[in-house]
């Protein structure tokens, strides 16, 4: 198809006619049965309510570390105090994705019956959304805490003071011109 034709279908109303129809369609084939929401008891309702709660503070959570991240410079320009911050940042972001996983999975698990299917999608999708953001969350503390050790850590192997020095030294000295720049070997 042209992109002239799909234009001109497209004003028309054709192609997103034809388009849902296909969904409708596809539908129709996948899901034979209704989808049907057993009735909750007000255990069920009061869990849902619980892990529910939880959604925004994982989005709270991961909006404050960003927003931190991107307040700062750079990560190499970050201070050990700011790598710092962004670890805790981090961590609170990853113990709000897993406290929202665990929360739905223990209500896939004590009410497997509560939607129509077992395995909701929809359901697992989520605790699967939430697992991946604990472990990006838990890459993070990891990364910014080695940062921070870096920069708090001295070198392993420290020149001596006057390095400098004794090199020029002993380059001016092997090329004869010890005497010329009044360097001497002491």
């Amino acid at each position: 198809m042209s992109h002239r034709s799909f234009m001109s279908k497209h004003r028309e109303g054709e192609l997103c006619h034809e388009e849902g129809e296909r969904v409708r369609e596809r539908a129709a084939i996948e899901n034979t049965t209704p989808y049907k929401k057993r009735e909750w008891s007000k255990s069920m309702l009061d869990f849902y309510a619980d892990y529910k709660k939880l959604e925004p503070e994982v989005a709270k959570t991961r909006r404050a570390y960003y927003s931190y991240q991107n307040a700062c410079v750079s990560f190499k320009r970050m201070t050990a105090e700011q790598h710092d911050h962004a670890a805790e940042l981090a961590n609170k972001w990853e113990q709000a994705a897993y406290r929202a996983a665990s929360a739905r999975a223990e209500f896939q698990e004590k009410y497997p019956d509560a939607y129509n299917h077992p395995n909701d999608p929809g359901h697992l999708k989520a605790i699967k959304g939430h697992m991946g953001g604990k472990e990006n969350a838990n890459t993070e503390v990891i990364k910014h805490r080695a940062a921070a050790e870096k920069i708090r850590t001295p070198p392993k192997y420290a020149p001596p003071r006057d390095f400098k020095r004794r090199s020029t030294r002993s380059l001016c000295s092997a090329a004869g011109i010890g005497d010329i720049l009044d360097i001497g070997d002491d």
